[in-house]
């Protein structure tokens, strides 16, 4: 594999796989320095097998894509137990990781969200755990993580003291302008746009709910439409509940088609939108997100994972828009938390949805002691599923899948967390994940 490395990015080859090492000092400016510049350290396991290790780390499973797929390689964003955010670009036959900043704590929520650019080139959005800024960092070149231009810093928010969280990019040729999604400073589902010069406009609340902090997922059709996916708050704090809106040409929808409200008159309650799944209705039981897609007739497409008898046992659940109607039906059992802290009860190994088709579903579900990982397929809108195994009689958990976005058509590239997972400040997990043979 041929990289120009940037700046502090030393290449080298082992076994003829491309691995990257960052100097001492290469990412940060003199007003940034918290987030550090890596120091030189390669990457030291990349294992060729049907699963296939790229390296030590965790992320959470709401700032998104993860990965996404640009110019015949997967790109992935992690964070490692040293703090460092990793990105790497990976084929069949090769991975290339460099490092482009650093957070200020060890913390899973740090986890980069890419973003292909109109132009090719790949941004990378981070921040720690209530932070107080969000960085992002864009390819010089398209398709090429071996060159980066400077750390860039947003420093505005919604009022409130608990920081930023989870930033998410979505870019809508339509508008010509990008959109980014976060959890702000006074839990308020925030977000900002590009301006006619390309740079951040100032920070906004989309979905608000005072003294909640809910929840969001969204993908977007890359033109003119964004889904978005949320809670009205924290299972571990209140009957969470799913609700659904669209975006499109400044006005909020539900699914039927009916006006929410408008951009010049955000945010809206969770209440306006639609809802999904009514934890009032079901006991109390509440529910969590963790992805939305569209399928091919244009409609959405959610699975979340709702949580009985304190917690201790996990479903996953898939909710379609057809014929006028929610239609919700359960994938599977999955298990009780991934974690071993009671106070974060509500980890589930994690489900995700193929965005190309959303018929198709991955999970994580327990499996005697450890949790594996499934392929779910369905032929009726979520009635009955058909389950493959992707990992069997593992000695170790394998947690939340990610399909990258932008696939090509016949890609069955996935990746996934293994390792014992703690806490979202203590972990010992890798992503791993299997390729396509490209």
């Amino acid at each position: 594999m041929v990289s120009r490395p940037m700046r502090g990015v030393a290449t080298m080859r082992v076994g003829g796989l491309a691995l990257a090492a960052i100097a001492a000092g290469a990412l940060v400016s003199a007003a940034l320095a918290a987030h550090g510049a890596a120091s030189a350290k390669r990457s030291t396991r990349i294992v060729a097998a049907s699963h296939r290790t790229f390296g030590e780390g965790a992320w959470s499973w709401f700032a998104d894509p993860r990965a996404v797929y640009s110019r015949g390689r997967i790109v992935a964003g992690w964070v490692d137990r040293d703090k460092y955010v990793n990105i790497a670009s990976i084929k069949t036959s090769s991975v290339y990781r460099v490092r482009i900043g650093r957070e200020q704590h060890r913390d899973d929520h740090g986890n980069p969200a890419l973003i292909v650019r109109p132009d090719g080139r790949i941004s990378a959005y981070f921040s720690d755990h209530n932070g107080p800024v969000i960085y992002w960092r864009t390819t010089t070149r398209p398709g090429d993580i071996g060159s980066w231009g400077s750390l860039n810093s947003y420093h505005s928010n919604t009022p409130g003291s608990h920081g930023r969280t989870y930033p998410s990019p979505v870019h809508l040729s339509a508008e010509q302008r990008s959109w980014l999604f976060w959890r702000g400073g006074n839990w308020s589902i925030s977000y900002a746009r590009t301006l006619s010069s390309g740079n951040w406009g100032h920070a906004h609340e989309l979905i608000s709910n005072p003294g909640q902090r809910p929840y969001l997922k969204e993908t977007s059709n890359g033109r003119d439409e964004i889904d978005l996916a949320f809670t009205n708050g924290h299972p571990r704090e209140t009957p969470a509940n799913i609700y659904f809106a669209r975006y499109r040409h400044r006005v909020f929808y539900r699914a039927d088609g009916s006006r929410i409200t408008t951009l010049s008159r955000l945010p809206m309650h969770p209440s306006q939108a639609d809802e999904v799944y009514d934890a009032r209705k079901h006991g109390g039981v509440p529910a969590w997100i963790h992805d939305v897609a569209v399928d091919s007739d244009g409609n959405p497409v959610l699975v979340f994972a709702t949580f009985r008898d304190g917690a201790r046992h996990h479903r996953y659940e898939y909710a379609r828009w057809h014929g006028g109607s929610w239609h919700r039906h359960k994938i599977t059992d999955a298990g009780g938390p991934i974690t071993t802290s009671h106070f974060e009860r509500y980890y589930s190994g994690g489900v995700v949805l193929d965005h190309r088709d959303p018929s198709t579903v991955y999970a994580s579900v327990k499996v005697g002691s450890h949790y594996e990982i499934a392929r779910f397929r369905t032929k009726d809108g979520g009635v009955h599923w058909k389950r493959q195994w992707l990992t069997r009689d593992s000695s170790t958990d394998n947690v939340r899948p990610v399909v990258p976005r932008g696939l090509p058509k016949d890609a069955q590239d996935l990746l996934w967390m293994r390792g014992r997972y703690i806490f979202y400040t203590k972990f010992r997990t890798s992503i791993v994940g299997i390729t396509s043979g490209r």
